[in-house]
């Protein structure tokens, strides 16, 4: 058996967690050698291009309740934000006839409705560039009834454009969306009806739709990573990551990924969809539209990778090679174990390495501070996801004596302002007298203020959280042995009524992946529990209690702090 497959197939076999498997390859007896290493996940499609060699496969379950195995033909996945290739393959076709300039402002065909801070032009889009800050209200709905029109959705979950285009790479759902709203302005048809007669049915991708309704093949079941099944957010921005596919259409569609000539794109369009078109600096390939490009070990990696509410999908091309590996999982399974499955996959290759050049190590940028996601929200109550969502900050700490790390991890200096962190290769430069960390993919992070560490924030909340439970433990215990109700009793009960309030709604919020919507109740009972706060202090104040009062006034500031950094109030 080919060594690549194997190995792909022994680490596939390692994260999930059905003896139930069922593959399609030339070797039967795989399945069966592989159920010693079941682990975690709970069904998985894949495709491998090896040279002349090509497979797919299915293993585990699409529907687990009804026993029904996942197929390689006949499952559909989700396969989440590779979906934004297809979009930015509808573009360069309409790029071809002419229809669609890439370097054009973009408001020449949207409605008048739409304004930006900044001009835009489709290569923003397509690159990640257009500067717009991240929000994910409005992405997708729990409810088909939420679903809104396109355009409707674009111009109500319309994200600032916190850079200037071209500035930075600042990943961008709502971008790619807006581009598959211009696809369909320009062309009179939704993008579901465009890309299944233009892209899919020439590629032989009958399984394949943006719409998972109309599908006519059985869609798998998401799951956590417990085996239990998970109910699957609608995708309300559609373009951006809607797409289900199987594994022989997948497999179909890497394979005119590397062919050389277009087939349904003009050569020239091709050669533009699969090489740089925005590098952030020099020891990296940058991205391409939509595409993330690596060089590992003198050989040319294109990637993407998409993931829904519990679906993670990654999709890898080595053009020179004439290689490509595609993996779908119907449960998150932690990226972590994903990229072991990729660089298991890729190692055959690499292992073969072309020389390339390689720059001195040298420092000098003291790089110490926090560093927040260019792909976050900066001017609304989205904010607090930077706090909620790890890989959304990070910090560095140390000097340029003693070396620098990253969330507590060594950091190795491996070329000018070049370092192997735990982000993988990074990049520092300092524009606008700000630090700026670069990454070799379309994810950047810029230098926040010292107050927005996450680590000082927990510590504000966790303390105001912990103070009002002792305020209304104290409150009760004095109303058990008085049976008086004193104003400060009063004021205690009420800080902690607001913030059980405060807590279900941002659960509810957070459930619904709709924080904007929650807006106006969050922000009332933020509000809410800081003034009971402080008329707790005021009373304390008036009773002489100094001591009490100077420390309850401390940690309600500390709060007051965290909600004006995340919005909470305003």
């Amino acid at each position: 058996m080919n060594k690549i497959l194997m190995s792909v197939m022994l680490l596939i076999g390692l994260c999930l967690s059905t003896l139930n498997l069922q593959a399609s390859t030339e070797d039967p007896s795989l399945p069966q050698s592989l159920s010693p290493y079941i682990g975690d996940a709970t069904g998985v499609i894949y495709a491998v291009i090896d040279d002349e060699d090509e497979y797919v496969g299915a293993m585990g379950y699409a529907d687990k309740e009804n026993e029904i195995l996942a197929d390689p033909t006949e499952t559909a996945f989700r396969i989440g934000s590779i979906s934004k290739t297809f979009v930015a393959i509808a573009v360069l076709q309409l790029v071809d006839q002419g229809l669609l300039d890439l370097h054009e402002d973009i408001t020449r065909y949207l409605p008048s409705e739409f304004h930006f801070s900044y001009p835009i032009t489709l290569h923003h889009l397509l690159t990640h560039t257009a500067g717009f800050e991240d929000l994910i209200s409005g992405i997708v709905v729990m409810d088909e009834e939420d679903l809104l029109p396109l355009h409707s959705s674009l111009l109500r979950y319309q994200p600032s454009q916190t850079f200037k285009p071209s500035s930075i790479v600042s990943y961008s759902n709502y971008g790619l969306a807006l581009a598959g709203y211009i696809v369909e302005r320009v062309t009179r048809m939704s993008l579901i009806e465009y890309s299944d007669r233009y892209i899919f049915e020439p590629l032989g991708m009958s399984n394949t739709t943006f719409d998972p309704n109309d599908a006519d093949t059985l869609i798998s079941q998401a799951y956590d990573m417990d085996g239990n099944a998970r109910f699957e957010p609608i995708i309300n921005l559609y373009p951006e990551g809607s797409v289900v596919s199987t594994a022989q259409d997948m497999l179909k569609y890497m394979r005119w990924c590397l062919q050389p000539t277009g087939g349904i794109l003009s050569d020239e369009s091709k050669e533009k969809l699969f090489s740089t078109q925005y590098v952030s600096s020099s020891e990296f390939l940058g991205i391409s539209y939509t595409w993330n490009l690596h060089l590992k070990n003198g050989h040319r990696v294109i990637e993407k990778r998409g993931e829904t509410g519990n679906f993670n999908s990654q999709i890898i091309l080595l053009p020179e090679d004439n290689t490509a590996l595609f993996l779908s999982f119907n449960s998150p399974l932690p990226w972590k174990q994903i990229h072991s499955i990729v660089d298991d996959f890729l190692a055959p290759i690499l292992s073969s390495s072309v020389a390339t050049d390689s720059l001195p190590p040298e420092i000098s940028l003291d790089i110490a501070g926090t560093y927040r996601a260019a792909r976050s929200n900066f001017t609304t109550i989205e904010k607090l996801y930077s706090f909620l969502i790890p890989d959304r900050t990070v910090s560095i700490t140390g000097d340029v004596y003693r070396g620098f790390t990253m969330n507590g991890e060594p950091m190795t200096n491996i070329g000018r302002n070049y370092y192997s962190s735990p982000l993988g290769n990074v990049k520092f430069i300092e524009k606008d007298r700000e630090m700026v960390l670069l990454t070799d993919s379309a994810l950047s992070y810029v230098q926040a203020p010292p107050l927005e560490n996450p680590q000082w924030q927990w510590i504000a909340l966790v303390s105001y959280l912990l103070l009002s439970i002792l305020l209304v433990v104290l409150s009760i215990r004095s109303l058990w042995m008085t049976r008086h109700l004193r104003l400060l009793d009063l004021y205690a009960f009420a800080t902690f009524f607001f913030l059980i309030g405060l807590v279900n709604c941002l659960n509810n919020a957070i459930s619904a992946y709709n924080l904007l919507q929650h807006s106006s109740s969050i922000q009332f009972y933020t509000l809410a529990s800081i003034v009971s706060t402080l008329a707790f202090v005021v009373t304390l104040l008036a009773k002489k209690h100094f001591i009490q009062a100077t420390l309850v006034s401390t940690i309600a500031t500390g709060f007051i702090a965290f909600s004006l950094i995340n919005h909470l109030i305003r």
